[in-house]
């Protein structure tokens, strides 16, 4: 009600720009408590073979996202230029994780983990991309606070504990109910089932480490 009663107010005071900055705060509220379907996949590394319907982002995040800049580390556009391995795809069309999570003293983030590929040694890799947001204010637009990658697989090597393989599959992450700063994602390689645990750490940085404690932060 109270943040209803502040959208009315700025829209009456500030006209056609308030109305939008209440319409990001109404995405913002959304997306700080979105919960994808349990166990829906969000990438594949080979969508060409059909057997693989990628969901679309929902429209909350459509809304948060117009006001960032694009990942850094994830390739804007598909490209289907020969590698020796695979073609290099843009981000999933959907965000792997996408929930409020909290820092020490209690501070909310909107935290996002967005998956595509990137090249690591002219290699094309799968990443989990983080990203941290300071949420929007009636008198701010969000800000992106910190932004890193972490390799999933890449050349037949093992990087945070997963060998290179082209069926590599990342499902929706999951919020932990019971620690406000945690979140999982599992990930699929050639049969292998991994989870990546995400914890939002007191200075704004996310860690991401395989549950097995062999991973590498981002």
């Amino acid at each position: 009600m109270a943040f209803l009663a502040a959208g009315i107010f700025a829209v009456g005071r500030w006209g056609p720009s308030a109305w939008h900055h209440a319409q990001l705060l109404w995405s913002q509220r959304r997306c700080m408590s979105y919960v994808a379907p349990n166990g829906q996949l969000i990438y594949f590394s080979d969508p060409d073979d059909g057997t693989a319907i990628l969901p679309s982002p929902p429209n909350c995040w459509l809304a948060v996202e117009s006001g960032l800049p694009p990942p850094a580390s994830l390739p804007p556009i598909r490209h289907y230029r020969s590698t020796g391995l695979r073609p290099v795809f843009g981000p999933a069309p959907a965000p792997v994780f996408l929930h409020r999570r909290s820092r020490g003293g209690g501070t909310e983030r909107l935290v996002v983990v967005q998956c595509g590929d990137q090249r690591v040694l002219r290699t094309p890799t799968c990443v989990l991309c983080c990203r941290v947001i300071k949420p929007a204010t009636l008198f701010h637009s969000p800000v992106l606070l910190w932004e890193r990658s972490a390799p999933v697989a890449v050349d037949r090597r093992v990087v945070v504990g997963i060998p290179w393989t082209p069926a590599v599959s990342v499902f929706a992450g999951r919020a932990d109910d019971s620690d406000p700063a945690h979140f999982t994602i599992d990930v699929d390689v050639d049969g292998l089932r991994e989870v990546f645990d995400g914890r939002l750490q007191g200075d704004d940085t996310v860690k991401l480490q395989l549950r097995n404690g062999s991973g590498k932060n981002p």
